[in-house]
């Protein structure tokens, strides 16, 4: 497919995940793509040097999204390289593992950084050019977790994934008479890597189509809000049913010590229309699939790994 010819697109943590199969699809409707990475340069280089390979143009480019420096450079070695940045993925995150009683000021000001401020730096970066050619497309990538509560991560996580929804709406009233539309993909539980300690604690068998999703999927979601210039300022969510289906997937599951070898778990559970408050809790017994020793608060746990 050729639709998006002579586009230039910019993927922030395109080096893996979710972010190598928006370049990759990206890249296959024609637009040129480049690869932002922080660490992984060997990864995102051969994210490159596949689409090059398969006929079309890419280059990576190494750059911490969360400073306003380091951005300002990137789109400017981007601009050089490939040309006017049309198609803006803002995809780089991080999720560290922090229960209440041990999240710090800077464990959340980081969060805020890498996931928030990140799509802020770059879509003020890409604007001026955008608005001058009356086109442009800027998708934010946010989470089930804005909306159903991030309960594997840190609090952190879910305000900062919320945060570019609405980032996004407040973009998108603004800029909707200049040609340039801002979207968010909202993705479920996926099979990368930040996924799989999930995915193997047993949580797909709460998702209504029975499976986690893929790269791919969420990748057919981003070309959707790029190739079509009537959807703006909408969270597309790409998460299997898991919304609808009671939030049971990312329920929170709250730990109080009863001895040194049990638990009494404590979830929110959702009550028909008519029958309560939404809002009440109750003690329940353990859910059939228990998350493992790594995702249950309130001890700090390992972090998931970054998406860039």
């Amino acid at each position: 497919m050729s639709k998006l010819k002579n586009r230039v697109a910019l993927v922030t943590g395109g080096s893996r995940g979710i972010g190598k199969a928006v370049a990759l699809a990206l890249a296959e409707s024609g637009a040129a793509v480049a690869v932002n990475y922080r660490e992984r340069g060997g990864e995102a280089g051969a994210v490159a040097e596949a689409i090059v390979k398969s006929g079309g143009h890419a280059a990576a480019f190494g750059a911490d999204v969360s400073l306003r420096s380091a951005v300002q450079s990137m789109v400017r070695d981007v601009e050089e390289r490939l040309g006017p940045i049309d198609i803006l993925v803002n995809n780089a995150g991080m999720a560290a593992a922090r229960g209440l009683d041990d999240i710090t000021e800077e464990d959340f000001d980081r969060a805020i950084a890498v996931n928030l401020k990140s799509a802020f730096l770059c879509t003020q970066a890409v604007l001026p050019g955008m608005r001058a050619r009356q086109w442009g497309r800027i998708i934010n990538v946010s989470s089930v977790g804005a909306r159903a509560g991030a309960g594997s991560v840190s609090v952190a996580y879910g305000a900062a994934k919320a945060g570019l929804e609405g980032l996004a709406r407040g973009y998108a009233l603004r800029l909707a008479p200049e040609g340039v539309t801002v979207n968010t993909v909202a993705p479920g539980l996926v099979d990368t890597e930040m996924g799989k300690p999930l995915i193997e604690a047993g949580v797909t068998a709460r998702i209504p189509v029975g499976r986690a999703g893929t790269g791919d999927e969420i990748a057919q979601a981003v070309i959707l809000l790029v190739s079509n210039s009537y959807i703006t300022g909408q969270t597309i969510a790409v998460n299997g049913g898991a919304l609808f289906s009671g939030g049971r997937l990312y329920g929170v599951f709250h730990q109080a010590p009863m001895d040194r070898h049990e638990t009494q778990c404590r979830c929110r559970l959702p009550e028909s229309i008519g029958r309560g408050s939404a809002s009440q809790w109750r003690a329940v017994p353990p859910p059939d699939v228990t998350p493992p020793a790594s995702l249950v608060f309130p001890r700090r746990l390992s972090s998931p790994p970054s998406r860039y």
